[in-house]
Parts: structure tokens; C-alpha cells; sequence
């Protein structure tokens, strides 16, 4: 954008996204990380990601997966943005 930092766009664009899907991509990265961070067996692991409270390794995970967001946003170049953004739902149901 010419009138706004690629960073601040960056920002917008990942508030936008997680009010698109109401964040619930990021609640089961939280859930995953809660359960493999926390659980010794299989039947533990289960019930951690089940549970509905989000700890300490989910807000890790959380953390890191949106700083890596961002990052990412911000390293495209503007015209570039557009059709990443465009392309990501996409890919993400290719891969």
C-alpha cells in the first residue's frame, strides 16, 4: 500500500483473517501443543487437547505461529500480497 508501512498492513491483514475464520485454526494449534507439550501417554494427550482451557504450550505455540504470521505478511512485496492471500486458502487445502 503506498500510504500505509508493510508492517501495520501486516497487522491488519491477520486481524482480518483470524475475524474471518473466528480464530479456530488457532484454538486447535493451541490445542495440539497443550497435548503434545503436556501429555505422557496417548489417552492424556487426548484428554489435555479436549480440554477447553489453553495452557502454557498453546500460548507458546500461539505466540510463535502468529509472529511467524506476521512476519511473513510483512516480507511480501505489495503486489505480491494480494495473490498470496488470494492462494493461501487454496493451498492449504492442496496440501
Amino acid at each position: 500500500s503506498p500510504y500505509l508501512p508493510a508492517t501495520v498492513v501486516a497487522g491488519i491483514l491477520m486481524v482480518l483473517l483470524v475475524l474471518l475464520t473466528g480464530g479456530l485454526h488457532l484454538d486447535g494449534v493451541a490445542d495440539v501443543a497443550d497435548g503434545l507439550g503436556g501429555g505422557r501417554d496417548a489417552a492424556a494427550r487426548l484428554r489435555i487437547m479436549k480440554d477447553s482451557r489453553v495452557g502454557a504450550m498453546g500460548v507458546v505455540a500461539l505466540i510463535l505461529v502468529l509472529l511467524l504470521k506476521y512476519q511473513a505478511l510483512a516480507a511480501f512485496p505489495a503486489g505480491e500480497r494480494t495473490i498470496a492471500l488470494l492462494l493461501m486458502p487454496a493451498a492449504g487445502r492442496w496440501l
